[in-house]
């Protein structure tokens, strides 16, 4: 750039995007970008991705991080790569920028296309058993799982289009969709270590989906969207995927602050293990100095009592005399061996402590671990 003018934007087009990623093996990292050269490899890279929605079933995702950006393509139907030729691997599902979906308008089809979603086409042939079934009596129903939707017959093909809408979707990103529950109760959206449950229904008044988290997520309460007069609930998906990835940051940022909790935690209980432990050391050595105090104060009382005994030795009857000698000498041999000013004994060691044995110098914490 010369001096004192103004850079133009990088033209990045989609084709290159996908052609850089391909010569990257699959994840491309592009670090160190100026503000506007992100800003244009995100946009190329979101029309390759939509791109590749519509066509073939290669999937395309990129992440942000400061002014790095890594884009990564996989195509699940391709045959996987041997391990040697695998080079890296894409960041984990906690670090996807949310901020690409939110915004992001649903389009709902005006018919169904004619691959459905395994599970629309579950749908429809559960809807269809329901149709058939509510005028028996109950006892001769058949079974159909909680998660189908009942709704009347003339708003069964809406409900399916919606669904068809949500798990495209859904699959667009990266979500894992299946039915769960005992009876088949709720859809499940399955993102990262995150699932959310998600139900409908309707009646003659019009149509609702209810989306809530799974019950380790605290803190998130059930969300319903309905008919209304002035928004059918087509325009309302946009609405409900934004409010889903508000979700999951949620709970991305909850797991973060919990890790920094938890890591802090840890820091503190491994400084509380190493102030025991020198606490320990500190206790035994002061142990270790009175039993020498006192080994010392013995020797020198033995050493007195063996040298008086000798004295007197010639004073005794002749025939115990050899008796008291040898008595004498081995009082004197263990006052020595027992004697630490004698054997010049230093600093003692430190025995590796058990965990009961810190647990006094722990002031509450436990010598097992911080939690």
């Amino acid at each position: 750039m010369a001096d004192g003018g103004a850079s133009e934007p990088p033209e990045i087009t989609p084709e290159e995007v996908l052609d850089r990623v391909a010569a990257a093996g699959g994840h491309l990292v592009l670090p160190d970008l100026e503000p506007d050269e992100l800003a244009a490899w995100r946009h190329a890279a979101r029309t390759a991705q939509l791109r590749l929605l519509r066509a073939g079933t290669a999937r395309l995702s990129k992440w942000t991080s400061g002014n790095t950006l890594r884009i990564s393509v996989v195509d699940p139907s391709a045959p996987p790569k041997p391990i040697s030729e695998v080079t890296s691997e894409p960041p984990a599902a906690e670090s996807r920028d949310h901020s690409d979906f939110v915004g992001r308008s649903i389009r709902v089809p005006s018919k169904l296309p004619k691959v459905l979603h395994s599970l629309v086409v579950e749908m429809q042939d559960g809807m269809t058993r329901l149709e058939a079934d509510r005028w028996r009596p109950y006892h001769s129903r058949r079974f159909v799982p909680d998660w189908i939707p009942d709704v009347p017959r003339q708003k069964s093909g809406r409900m399916l289009r919606i669904w068809q809408a949500i798990l495209d979707e859904a699959g667009f990103r990266g979500y894992r969709v299946w039915a769960g529950g005992q009876r088949g109760e709720y859809v499940t959206l399955e993102a990262g270590p995150d699932y959310f449950r998600l139900t409908s229904g309707g009646s003659q008044n019009g149509l609702w989906l209810r989306l809530r988290a799974e019950e380790h997520q605290r803190n998130q309460k059930n969300l319903t969207w309905s008919d209304t007069e002035s928004k059918p609930l087509e325009q309302q998906l946009g609405a409900m995927f934004d409010r889903l990835e508000l979700m999951i940051k949620a709970a991305v940022e909850r797991r973060e602050d919990e890790a920094r909790q938890a890591a802090e935690r840890r820091r503190r209980w491994e400084a509380a293990m190493s102030k025991a432990r020198a606490q320990f050391a500190e206790q035994h050595r002061k142990d270790a100095l009175r039993k020498r105090v006192e080994e010392a104060a013995t020797a020198e009382d033995i050493q007195a009592y063996a040298a008086a005994l000798r004295s007197s030795a010639e004073t005794v009857d002749p025939s115990r005399r050899d008796d008291v000698v040898a008595w004498a000498t081995w009082a004197q041999t263990y006052a020595d061996e027992i004697d630490p000013v004698r054997n010049q004994a230093g600093m003692p060691a430190t025995p590796e402590p058990g965990r009961d044995d810190l647990a006094p110098y722990l002031h509450g914490w436990s010598p097992w671990g911080p939690s």
